[in-house]
């Protein structure tokens, strides 16, 4: 990707980059591993090819793993959320991926797999256990992996949002 972030730049990220990804998992899940075509990411994200290219990189598997990059880190947020608490950032999980339900399919079909996504999948996992750690320093681990469990679950069955307070309001 390039350097320098312009307006236009920030424009393409938050609207046509999400499309071309979200379209790019949802044929991986689909079709198969990259058993879809550059052509078919761009018709269905309503952008040119040679924009893909350019963003992405000129492969499939630079497409593919610059879309996982950015969705997967989508789901488990940075820095920058760590402060919503365990509660709302279920909530904000749940909510995105109810608009996007492949990207769920591909996290599950990658997660525990030796490859560059289960990889992230698993730092991030480790991450996003030491965040709930530091809400809750005096939990025992077990009760730590409960919470994550328990937020998968919401994810995974797609909880309402009085569902997530109730059960996470107990932390």
């Amino acid at each position: 990707m390039k350097e320098v972030v312009t307006p236009e730049d920030q424009d393409f990220m938050n609207d046509k980059y999400f499309r071309i990804c979200d379209e790019l998992l949802r044929l991986e899940v689909v079709k198969g591993h990259l058993n879809w075509s550059v052509s078919e990411v761009a018709r269905a994200s309503e952008v040119t090819r040679s924009l893909i290219y350019y963003y992405f990189g000129k492969s499939k598997e630079e497409l593919l793993e610059e879309a996982s990059r950015h969705m997967i880190h989508t789901i488990y947020g940075n820095s920058d959320n760590a402060h919503l608490g365990v509660e709302n950032r279920c909530k904000k999980v749940v909510g995105f991926l109810r608009k996007n339900p492949n990207l769920f399919v591909y996290w599950y079909k990658n997660r525990g797999k030796d490859n560059s996504v289960g990889r992230l999948i698993e730092e991030k996992e480790e991450r996003a256990f030491k965040v709930i750690k530091s809400y809750y320093p005096d939990l025992p681990e077990t009760e730590i992996f409960k919470i994550q469990a328990l937020q998968i679950s919401a994810v995974a069955m797609q909880w309402d949002d009085e569902t997530i307070e109730r059960v996470f309001g107990q932390y």
